[in-house]
């Protein structure tokens, strides 16, 4: 009788521990904190972030959405999770001190107040996908990305129709998806604007701006546009306006490829399709190719041209509604930033060939008005740059192979570009077409740009912008350029092995064959841990200067400490043995 009570005493406490635990599970998750604060300098439970609840799993919670280090208030990078108007309950990562908010991180209910935070560097600001799972007891970020050039931007102001409504701004979008150049078409009012960024959703500390106060809206001219960043050491933010002076349904493009906005009156829309027409021309005419670049802005014909003349159409068959772009005053085909108008008048003089060549550049801004033409005169390339052997030291710089007949204008880089442990822009190369840096050189599209997908490149760029190195893809590359067509053609070859450094440290993480190299100059004792990219650790070592650490074939996450603080964290593949 004894045991049958006692049976019934530990079933009873059992199914009271299991529904008391289901019902523990909270029916909502907040996060909150510095980069969703609107308050200085205290958090406020008003601002709190409602997630997402899994429609089958009552335990599993999403966030998508961007997060940013603030520039007010308190704690301005940290965040925790709540479960509802209290801070009692909330959700921290279960360790002593903050967390950065990267992987998965296990948590706990309550204890003490640590956090997760993004780094006041803003090497964190960006969009980001997370699953808290209040069951498991952890935060796993699912995706980080930063949006420098991101799939959206916005348009706010008194002369859009949202008017300085951040929530609802009036939403800009890609004409091509691969590149970064926007439109918005509508009905614009008297007033100013400006430009944001995704990350100002619900602010406006990350936004595009023009360059001087109250700048009037110039129809079909390009102006030139700032990247600002509220209370940033690196940008300024004088947050100048456009100013629009009419009422009237117009297409705005804004290119953060050379950052630059663009407004035109529909109906007075630039050119969609042109042509280039002429005696010049073999076989008399030639649709023009959107550029690689600037899609909808500069377009381009590459190859012969005869002893003659030329100019564009706007449309194939020249008829009543053709117009024709000519030069201001008489020019040859070879010349640089050459005004060019639209006219209706089919006897106006074009370009006057006088060297015939199969390797002519032609190239037509159809919003600057401006044309250039020149002969492919490109006969060495080289490249230079932290992450080359030759350093920025553009009289060692590295020639890349030409190509022969019908390559001749593919020229071949064939070697190692790695993260170097010293110097300026260690992870940073562009291309040279002397062994100095002036007068020409190769840059990619934009700023910072992977060379890994990397597809085009530009000679016609005034700002300095160079291709960069991936942390986890260092190595073996080859980088075909073909001069020509201005494409670049990049191979990685991911089993060779890449050195990893610290430079503060001498600190030195690689993967190999079979195993995990930490190489370090200095003699005190430092522990590494090894992460597989689901969080688990599957390593702690203790060193003084060398170790190796045998794993199976995968990518780990390595963090190397001094106690308890990281010296370094690295994203390492370990290769096949």
């Amino acid at each position: 009788m004894k045991i049958y009570y006692l049976k019934q005493i530990l079933a009873t406490a059992f199914f009271a521990v299991f529904y008391l635990t289901l019902s523990a599970q909270p029916a909502s998750v907040y996060l909150i904190g510095g980069p969703v604060n609107k308050n200085d300098p205290n958090w406020l439970l008003n601002q709190k972030v409602e997630l997402t609840k899994d429609a089958v799993n009552p335990s599993v919670f999403y966030y998508k959405g961007y997060l940013a280090y603030n520039w007010r208030g308190d704690e301005r990078g940290n965040i925790k999770f709540l479960i509802g108007d209290k801070w009692d309950g909330a959700f921290h990562p279960n360790t002593s001190e903050n967390q950065l908010l990267t992987g998965t991180t296990p948590m706990r209910q309550d204890g003490n107040d640590t956090k997760w935070f993004i780094p006041n560097d803003r090497s964190g600001d960006g969009y980001y996908e997370l699953t808290l799972n209040t069951q498991a007891m952890t935060l796993t970020v699912d995706l980080f990305r930063q949006d420098l050039n991101p799939e959206k931007i916005y348009a706010v102001g008194a002369s859009m129709p949202c008017g300085w409504n951040n929530a609802i701004p009036e939403v800009m979008t890609r004409t091509n998806p691969e590149v970064a150049v926007y439109t918005w078409s509508g009905i614009m009012n008297s007033g100013d604007l400006k430009f944001l960024n995704p990350l100002s959703i619900g602010n406006w500390d990350f936004g595009y701006s023009a360059t001087t106060s109250n700048e009037a809206i110039n129809y079909g001219a390009a102006q030139n546009l700032v990247f600002e960043v509220r209370n940033s050491a690196e940008t300024s933010f004088n947050d100048y306006k456009f100013i629009m002076n009419e009422t009237a349904e117009c297409t705005i493009t804004v290119d953060l490829v050379n950052h630059t906005m663009t407004v035109t009156k529909n109906g007075e829309l630039y050119a969609k399709d042109i042509w280039i027409t002429g005696t010049a021309i073999p076989g008399g005419k030639s649709k023009l190719v959107s550029d690689n670049i600037d899609p909808v802005i500069n377009y381009h014909y590459y190859g012969e041209l005869l002893v003659g003349n030329f100019k564009f159409t706007t449309t194939e068959t020249v008829d009543a509604t053709t117009k024709f772009y000519v030069p201001s005053s008489a020019s040859d085909a070879i010349s640089s930033d050459v005004s060019f108008s639209l006219t209706s008048d089919e006897t106006a003089p074009g370009w006057t060939v006088t060297q015939a060549n199969a390797l002519y550049k032609v190239k037509l801004n159809s919003i600057t008005n401006k044309y250039k033409g020149s002969i492919l005169g490109v006969d060495h390339v080289y490249i230079v740059g932290g992450a080359t052997a030759a350093g920025w030291d553009a009289g060692n710089s590295l020639e890349l192979t030409r190509g022969s007949g019908t390559q001749a204008n593919v020229f071949t880089f064939d070697g190692n570009l790695i993260i170097n442990a010293a110097g300026s822009e260690p992870d940073k190369f562009k291309f040279l077409l002397q062994k100095d840096w002036n007068p020409l050189s190769f840059n990619p599209q934009f700023e910072n740009e992977s060379i890994t997908g990397a597809k085009y490149f530009t000679d016609h760029h005034s700002d300095d912008y160079k291709w960069k190195v991936d942390e986890n893809k260092q190595g073996h590359y080859i980088l075909k350029l073909d001069a020509l067509e201005e494409t670049i053609e990049s191979v990685y070859y991911p089993e060779t092995a890449t050195n990893l450094v610290n430079n503060k440290e001498n600190l030195q993480v690689f993967g190999s064959k079979g195993k995990i190299v930490v190489n370090c100059d200095t003699n005190p004792l430092k522990t590494v841990e090894v992460f597989i990219i689901d969080g688990r650790k599957v390593a702690n070592v203790s060193f003084s200067q060398n170790t190796e650490i045998e794993l199976p074939t995968g990518i780990y996450i390595v963090k190397v400490k001094d106690g308890n603080s990281t010296i370094i964290t690295r994203k390492v593949s370990v290769l096949k043995k």
